[in-house]
């Protein structure tokens, strides 16, 4: 992957494969959607190699028509990969890319596509501060976060004392000790 569609420190994200983008995700409310709850703001299309199978980019297409928003790399698909049904998959690969890719100039591009917005010539930072996403945490750790029914736990891993910032407003945060299960209130917090 190119490394300017790395998201920075403090960003998190799922790798998915075709199967699950194809068969199992969806948008709703402009969300990239999973059945199990998981929900995402953009989806980035960032190709190694310039093929790309038909079913992937026919859903790219659907997403972003229903609403989604999807952020192109510089790689255009020209091609199946393999060669089964040719010509005629490399074909619809070519007519759907021609659709979603455009020419850019280094500079980033916002364009409606039915619903959705499709982002191109730009690096994630420039792109996460257009679509107004802010950095999930802020510290010296690693983190994972996940959310659940009116909660967010975030799993911080680190050694060592630091202040840290977590993008949640309104809520009481407690410290719960992996390897004994107790609980505590944090001692000192800014809601």
């Amino acid at each position: 992957a190119n490394s300017s569609l790395a998201p920075g420190k403090g960003f998190s994200y799922d790798l998915l494969s075709s199967e699950v983008l194809v068969d199992r995700l969806t948008v709703k409310d402009g969300r990239l959607v999973l059945p199990d709850g998981m929900s995402y703001k953009m989806l980035v299309v960032d190709l190694d190699e310039p093929v790309i199978p038909v079913d992937v980019l026919k859903k790219i297409d659907e997403l972003v028509n229903e609403g989604a928003t999807i952020v192109l790399g510089e790689t255009k698909p020209l091609n199946v990969p393999g060669v089964g049904n040719y010509p005629k998959s490399d074909i619809e690969v070519s007519n759907l890319a021609e659709k979603l890719w455009t020419k850019t100039s280094g500079q980033m591009q916002v364009r409606q596509l039915g619903k959705g917005k499709i982002y191109t010539g730009a690096n994630m930072e420039e792109i996460l501060k257009a679509h107004n996403v802010l950095p999930d945490f802020d510290g010296p750790f690693e983190y994972i976060h996940r959310t659940g029914s009116n909660l967010d736990i975030y799993f911080v891993s680190g050694e060592g004392k630091a202040e840290c910032t977590f993008r949640v407003n309104g809520k009481k945060p407690e410290i719960w000790n992996p390897l004994t299960g107790q609980t505590s209130e944090a001692i000192s917090y800014n809601s």
